[in-house]
Formats: C-alpha cells, sequence, structure tokens
C-alpha cells in the first residue's frame, strides 16, 4: 500500500473547478474537496497529528461556505495560485485556533475553565459560540437527520465518531451540516446582523476573528461577524511597515 504522503494527487483545472463550485454545482464541490483533503491533511498533520483530519474538515467546511465570495483578482500572483493561498490562509487560522486551545487546557486549571468566566466583555464577545444560544430553535428550522448530526456536531463529536454513530457516509456527514447551516444562516444568523467573516474578502479578518482580536462568533465552525465590529477593528490594524518603524 503506497503511503500517503507519498501518492500523487490528480491535478485539476483549478479556475474551471472554482468558477463552478462557486455556482453550487455539487460535483465541483466534490472534486475540489478530494483535491484539497490530502494537501490539507498534511498540512496539519506536521504539527497537529491527532487533530489533523478533524482541522482538515472544518477548513474544508469554510472553504466551502465561503467560495462564492472568493475573488481570484485580490492576489498577485494567478488564479490557482491566488485560490490556495486563500484556502490555506483559512487553514493557518484554524490551526493557530486549535493551538491556542490546546495551550489553554495545558496551563488553565481544570476547575477555571469550568467555573470562571473573563471580566472582559470584548473578549467574551469575541469567542461567543452560537451553538448554545440556537438550541432551542433547532428542533423548529431542522428536519430530523440535519438535527441529529448537528446536535452531535454540537457536542463536540467529530466527523470519524459522527460517521460511527450515525452508520452513515463521511458526505452525508458533510451535506447535513451544509444544509443545516444555510438553513439556520437564513432564519437566525443573518436576520441577527451577522455575516461570515469570509464574506468580507478580506483574509486578515478570518485569521484576526481566530486570533480573538475581531469581535467574532462561531458556529459550527464559522466565524461571523458584523459591520460594526468589522469597523471597530479596522483602526486597530497595524500596516507592516509601521510596525517595523516603531519596533526599531
Amino acid at each position: 500500500m503506497i503511503p500517503e504522503r507519498q501518492r500523487k494527487q490528480p491535478e485539476i483545472d483549478i479556475p474551471c473547478v472554482v468558477e463552478r463550485a462557486k455556482t453550487g454545482d455539487e460535483q465541483a464541490v466534490e472534486v475540489l474537496d478530494g483535491f484539497l483533503r490530502p494537501k490539507l491533511t498534511t498540512f496539519f498533520r506536521r504539527r497537529l497529528p491527532d487533530e489533523a483530519e478533524y482541522l482538515a474538515q472544518d477548513t474544508l467546511a469554510e472553504v466551502a461556505a465561503a467560495i462564492p465570495s472568493f475573488d481570484p483578482a485580490l492576489g498577485r500572483r494567478d488564479y490557482s495560485t491566488n485560490f490556495m493561498g486563500w484556502t490555506f490562509s483559512i487553514a493557518r487560522a484554524n490551526l493557530n485556533m486549535e493551538l491556542r486551545r490546546s495551550l489553554r487546557e495545558r496551563t488553565v486549571p481544570f476547575e477555571d475553565r469550568m467555573g470562571s468566566h473573563s471580566t472582559d466583555s470584548r473578549e467574551e464577545q469575541r469567542t461567543l459560540d452560537l451553538s448554545p444560544l440556537f438550541r432551542n430553535k433547532l428542533a423548529e428550522l431542522l428536519p430530523p437527520a440535519q438535527l441529529e448530526t448537528v446536535e452531535l456536531r454540537m457536542s463536540g463529536k467529530r466527523e470519524p465518531e459522527i460517521i460511527e454513530k450515525l452508520q452513515i457516509t463521511d458526505r452525508a456527514v458533510r451535506n447535513r451540516l451544509y444544509r443545516a447551516r444555510q438553513t439556520l444562516e437564513g432564519k437566525l444568523i443573518y436576520p441577527a446582523g451577522l455575516r461570515k467573516v469570509a464574506d468580507y474578502e478580506d483574509g486578515a479578518l478570518s485569521v484576526a476573528a481566530s486570533a480573538g482580536r475581531l469581535e467574532a462568533v462561531q458556529f459550527l465552525g464559522l466565524w461571523y461577524t458584523t459591520d460594526a465590529w468589522v469597523q471597530r477593528y479596522q483602526p486597530r490594524r497595524v500596516n507592516p511597515s509601521q510596525a517595523m518603524m516603531e519596533k526599531n
């Protein structure tokens, strides 16, 4: 059996597949998933081998949700390179977030993690998980199959555990979560004035949300924010050249 890292991944026409995926072509999304998944898994495995598949899945879910807003002209190079850079900016943000979470679990006493709360209301807002707020509405809005899958995901189960629990395929899990997120965005998230961070077409905002610098909330692995929170964050952004001058 050929080790995964030695397998040659089939090349795809990235511009063609991405443009089709942006229109909602499920076959294109599946092709893109098959192309990106091993690359993302390898990327995460270098730092967090035990979490690699979970992080790759979450990143693919974010890419699928945000791909309609991908603008190939925002990068400095060709379409394919810009797309891969955009994808891995999401991956790096997820990796940094998971590394910080792991560090907190190693350094913060268990009783503090369970019983204490930050005294900084802005920090609480930046790290808010919307899942508990939506629990009472889920049964009203989602069909049973989607509801069961979402509840397992919200309870901390990862894709392999959900597959084993429900005896369904990985594609079925992803489809259920994707369709559930679409419903909840339309019925709950967007009416509340929130937008996906990825919709702002600024890769730095995704990194800032994961790092806690941008006020944002999280639901099923995706970050959401508001225009007001983005405007409040913008003045705090530091120009790299300015930062170097101040440092010197």
